[in-house]
């Protein structure tokens, strides 16, 4: 990693709310677990999470925590499987090849992957084991897949508005009447779904 990416990533870490108040040799210096337990500092807040003390979980529980995390937040590892297996391990150990790229690529897009993980509170679908999937659960599923659908629906509509709208006034009490048709509570202007809402426009038009 070039010096400048260093320097990037201890620019953020020594700011809120991390005040690490570190310099680049020091932070060459941190050991493995307080790398890794910064970086699942940092994964919890741009998660808005819990932190999570990573010396009392056992290495899978952290491997699993923060590989989910980071699948959502949609950080790209390794795609050699090789290099994908010494990245994962490298990762849970707090090795500073497979740390220092996570921080840099959050650092680097902190407001979308807030978005991006506030969103995926909605619309990660949960996933349930065979043994206990019966028909009560499908139809929770099934449900679960039509809120979530009527979440994207309003979502586009909002974000419309937004683009579309400069009477704030009207734009407020628009959302809050469509808040009100929904089990979902008011959200922010999250950029995750501004793409699909784009696609959609796009397929009117033709």
């Amino acid at each position: 990693m070039s010096l400048d990416s260093l320097n990037f990533i201890i620019q953020n870490l020594n700011s809120p709310p991390f005040n690490c108040n570190t310099s680049l040799i020091a932070f060459d210096l941190w050991s493995p677990t307080t790398l890794l337990q910064q970086l699942s500092d940092v994964i919890s807040w741009i998660t808005q999470t819990d932190n999570v003390d990573v010396t009392k979980e056992t290495p899978d529980e952290t491997a699993l925590r923060l590989l989910y995390y980071l699948k959502i937040l949609k950080f790209n590892p390794p795609t050699d499987i090789d290099d994908l297996e010494e990245w994962r391990t490298g990762l849970v150990e707090g090795a500073k090849r497979s740390v220092y790229p996570v921080l840099f690529y959050i650092f680097s897009n902190v407001e979308i992957l807030k978005q991006r993980a506030y969103l995926a509170k909605y619309l990660v679908k949960v996933e349930i084991p065979s043994d206990v999937h019966d028909m009560d659960t499908a139809q929770m599923q099934n449900d679960l897949a039509q809120l979530m659908e009527k979440f994207k629906v309003y979502f586009c509509e909002i974000f419309a508005d937004v683009q579309n709208s400069t009477d704030y006034t009207n734009l407020f009490v628009s959302w809050e009447i469509k808040r009100r048709k929904t089990d979902f509570y008011a959200v922010e202007m999250p950029e995750l779904l501004m793409l699909e809402c784009g696609s959609k426009k796009e397929k009117k038009k033709m």
